[in-house]
């Protein structure tokens, strides 16, 4: 059976991924790992613990439910190769995926002695070449990850970004892996899937979360490459950085505006990469995109949205200093009252019912004059009682959208009968 072989790009802002940063993250998990150069060699052990699940439920609430450093254990060996006159021009070599309570705890022990003689490495002179300093422990580390790991692929990082990953057969009948059907097609649906979240392992000990949160970031995805078609996979790249872009540029917040400006830069930037890597006429078929029209357009849209949220601004400091105003006003009068001899000979009736109601219901008032300022601040607030802008509210529901018929039906029916509670309690408050 031939290997499945898929393609996309880390990115980076300057076309040229820095191999000595490699390893370092704090997304998911905080990684272990040690990175060391020497001449013209570098080798790379990694490991980071990644949660196995479905993204519809939030990192925050699986880490808060199981291990907080994952079920799955990934482990990158890397070292550094020359391509061409270019020294360490790319990094290759294995990822492994492990499963943290059926082989980690011995694999952890051959990972963690790789990693210490890596690290006791000191410079040729004293201790030879790096490649054979570590050669015999980095075989067996490889060796015995491979008898116990559940997934394993090849990797291949070039300096401009363009990464392949390579699943051969022998991953793919794998008895250590989950059993998803031995047709080719579902073998195929398997690996890439598999391959995806080695993608991300790698983009997350590679690339920092500059422009967008990390815990939301599939702006770039890995697409199939048949070996020679080294066209498709850009321009799909391309399409999705773009589409990203459009996607946050239809939500005007200016947080979205920065993430788009920033995008713009990767498309420029891996749009100029794929002009020196394929031959000037493959290059002209990539699409184009008007990237000074995208931006300028971004910045004008900005700029209107900073002048809006200057404006919701005022009128939430006014309507502040008014409510203050009011309970100043309220608590001198009441002092006032407390220490002047003039009384009241008759009191109006509300002031009256208002009293009475004051003295014997004060949880209720209090409650109203909550619920009145909280209602007032939503509605002078950016979201506008836009659901959609809510990421509470949509964790919530895809959350509960993943559980059992039964369950989210009682769960709803919970919430429906908990609203109800409020309005009457809010109608016997009045």
């Amino acid at each position: 059976m031939p290997a499945i072989r898929f393609r996309s790009w880390l990115p980076t802002v300057t076309g040229r991924l820095s191999f000595s940063s490699f390893g370092h993250s704090l997304h998911p998990s905080p990684t272990e790992y040690t990175n060391r150069a020497a001449a013209d060699e570098r080798c790379l052990v990694c490991s980071q613990g990644r949660i196995g699940i479905d993204a519809t439920i939030p990192l925050s609430l699986a880490q808060a439910i199981w291990d907080r450093d994952g079920d799955l254990v990934y482990v990158a060996l890397c070292k550094a190769v020359a391509i061409g006159q270019r020294r360490q021009e790319a990094l290759t070599g294995h990822v492994f995926i492990v499963q943290r309570k059926v082989a980690w705890q011995e694999a952890e022990q051959i990972v963690e002695a790789l990693r210490r003689l890596l690290a006791s490495y000191v410079d040729p002179e004293r201790s030879g070449q790096l490649s054979t300093f570590i050669e015999n422990e980095w075989d067996n580390c490889i060796r015995e990850l491979k008898r116990r790991c559940a997934f394993e692929v090849e990797v291949e990082i070039c300096r401009s970004g363009k990464t392949t990953i390579t699943v051969d057969e022998e991953s793919l009948t794998n008895p250590n892996r989950p059993s998803l059907g031995n047709t080719r097609q579902l073998q195929e649906r398997f690996a890439h899937r598999l391959a995806a979240q080695v993608f991300y392992f790698l983009r997350d000990i590679g690339h920092h979360h500059q422009h967008h949160d990390p815990t939301t970031d599939t702006i770039v995805d890995l697409f199939r490459f048949d070996g020679s078609d080294d066209f498709s996979w850009r321009e799909q790249v391309l399409y999705n950085i773009y589409r990203t872009i459009i996607q946050y540029k239809r939500n005007p917040q200016n947080k979205q505006f920065h993430e788009c400006l920033g995008l713009l830069a990767y498309a420029s930037t891996f749009q100029e990469v794929s002009k020196q890597e394929l031959d000037p006429t493959t290059a002209q078929q990539l699409p184009y995109f008007h990237a000074i029209g995208l931006e300028r357009s971004l910045s004008s849209m900005q700029a209107v949205s900073q002048l809006a949220n200057e404006r919701a601004v005022r009128r939430n400091a006014i309507l502040q200093n008014i409510i203050l105003w009011v309970v100043g006003f309220v608590i001198s009068v009441i002092g006032l009252l407390q220490v002047t001899e003039t009384k009241i000979e008759e009191p109006s009736a509300m002031l009256r019912l208002f009293g009475r109601f004051a003295v014997q219901s004060t949880e209720y008032l209090a409650g109203m004059v909550g619920f009145a300022i909280l209602a007032t601040v939503m509605l002078h607030s950016e979201t506008r009682f836009n659901p959609k802008k809510w990421r509470v509210v949509i964790n919530l529901v895809r959350t509960v959208s993943a559980w059992p018929k039964s369950l989210s039906g009682g769960f709803f029916v919970l919430i429906g009968f908990l609203v109800l509670a409020l309005l009457y309690w809010v109608v016997q408050a009045v």
